[in-house]
């Protein structure tokens, strides 16, 4: 098939993972991150836990009116899954975590999605080289992910424009932050009592737009920037990252440093790589 989602999972795997939502170090994992084409949309299969058991949720959105047929023959029971035309909702809901019922629900989850693009393609006929695989080694990732994640929120923490949080380092800010917001190092701090020394504060992509253009030959005025970007900006100022000079009374900033500049140049290539 053009299409394949491959379910590389152990045994193991799947005690993992039901230890991990067990021992409450996880509430959700992205298993599978979605797919989108021209005529189909397939969301993030996400795994949560619900009580003392577990759900299973996607959905499908088609152009093409093929929802009450793509997923016939699959090995989903009809109560999870709501079919229109043009959508198909996927909802496994189970009472308890269960090794065995896990793998089988997973496996048919992954299953169905695949079913359901190809038929997509084969009704448009056309052929799309799409492969994505879920082994051990990706599951960890996920699962340390999530971790962090979650770690994060009962801190108080919360990914958005101009909050702190703590982060191994830049790329494990950058990962936790999503594609629009842009991490810089902030802080360290020695007391933390989770090991996460280095703290590191967002800034909304707009914003770091605004300050490569901070450079020998440009100068921008104060008024340009936000009572938030202006906290931002004293502080790069005082760390000697970026430079201010008044002209005719009005306070003008340039000069970003070579390394800051670099690192938000990083920041936005690593965001290339990751779509």
């Amino acid at each position: 098939m053009p299409i394949k989602i491959e379910n590389k999972l152990t045994k193991d795997d799947f005690s993992t993972l039901v230890n991990s939502f067990q021992s409450h170090l996880i509430d959700s994992l992205v298993l599978f991150e979605g797919l989108q084409l021209d005529f189909i949309k397939i969301t993030s299969l996400i795994m949560a836990r619900k009580d003392s058991g577990y759900t299973l949720e996607s959905e499908i959105f088609l152009k093409d009116p093929i929802g009450l047929m793509a997923w016939v023959g699959s090995k989903i029971d009809n109560e999870y899954l709501i079919a229109h035309s043009r959508r198909i909702k996927l909802q496994v809901n189970k009472p308890m975590l269960d090794v065995q019922e896990i793998e089988n629900d997973i496996r048919a989850c992954l299953e169905l999605l695949e079913q359901v693009a190809n038929y997509s393609c084969t009704w448009n006929d056309t052929l799309e080289d799409e492969s994505f695989v879920l082994d051990s080694e990706r599951l960890s990732k996920q699962l340390a992910f999530q971790e962090k994640r979650e770690l994060m929120a009962r801190r108080g923490e919360f990914v958005k424009p101009f909050a702190t949080v703590h982060a191994d380092g830049s790329k494990d800010a950058k990962k936790l932050g999503g594609d629009d917001l842009v991490p810089i190092y902030f802080d360290y701090d020695k007391w933390d009592l989770y090991g996460t020394k280095r703290v590191y504060r967002y800034l909304p992509r707009k914003f770091v737009m605004k300050l490569l253009k901070c450079n020998d030959a440009n100068w921008v005025p104060e008024d340009q920037f936000g009572e938030s970007e202006k906290e931002i900006i004293e502080d790069l100022v005082l760390r000697k990252y970026l430079k201010k000079t008044k002209v005719a009374g009005k306070t003008h900033y340039y000069g970003l440093n070579d390394k800051t500049r670099r690192h938000f140049l990083s920041m936005f290539r690593a965001k290339i790589k990751e779509t």
